[in-house]
């Protein structure tokens, strides 16, 4: 059985669109902080896919988003720059404090986890995409 970043690239993205589906029920069931972990998770796995994709190495045991970006063969424009952003401060750590990530109550949470759900949906779409398909640098 492969250790849990022992995954091959394609498994690394199937499990990416699986987190970012059920962030998407989450936020539809007025779960936000757990909505924004999960939408975390989702770009963190797509980041280590495509580092598995490109390196063929497994990628490191981190939870640290702007690490991975870093590592990845991609141009990061202003606005997912942005997203990468804001995904960055809600990890898992975010459920241990879920008034913090946002700064403000948890029953006025909806709207920003609403934002980082869709900024997951725009750079999972963005990094998972083929090689040489036309916006995958720009």
């Amino acid at each position: 059985m492969p250790m849990p970043h022992d995954l091959e690239a394609d498994t690394w993205i199937e499990q990416a669109r699986r987190d970012l589906q059920v962030a998407e029920h989450l936020l539809q069931s007025d779960f936000s902080a757990h909505a924004t972990v999960l939408a975390h998770l989702a770009v963190e796995k797509a980041l280590k896919g495509l580092l598995r994709r490109q390196t063929g190495e497994q990628p490191p045991v981190t939870h640290d988003l702007r690490h991975l970006a870093r590592r990845v063969n991609r141009t990061w424009n202003r606005d997912r720059q942005d997203a990468l952003d804001g995904l960055s401060d809600v990890s898992i750590l975010a459920l241990y404090a879920p008034d913090r990530p946002f700064g403000h109550p948890v029953s006025e949470q909806a709207p920003a986890a609403r934002e980082r759900v869709a900024d997951a949906r725009m750079l999972l779409e963005w990094l998972t995409q083929p090689p040489g398909s036309g916006d995958e640098e720009g």
